[in-house]
């Protein structure tokens, strides 16, 4: 359960301009610094069973 929702947040948060280059303000901002962090948690602990999310693929193929 708990990663099916990992999978969903990192799919709706807004992507930070680590990966972007577009900078974020406000509240956007603090929701990209969010998905910054789950994301490198993701990576770190779970890249075996979830994989990165869609929104990411698509700025990273850019």
């Amino acid at each position: 359960m708990f990663l099916t929702s990992l999978k969903a947040v990192l799919e709706v948060l807004p992507v930070p301009s680590t990966w972007t280059g577009i900078d974020l303000e406000g509240d956007v901002a603090a929701a990209g610094s969010d998905f910054e962090a789950l994301e490198k948690l993701r990576t770190l602990a779970w890249s075996d069973k979830v994989a990165p999310p869609k929104q990411l693929e698509l700025w990273l193929e850019e």
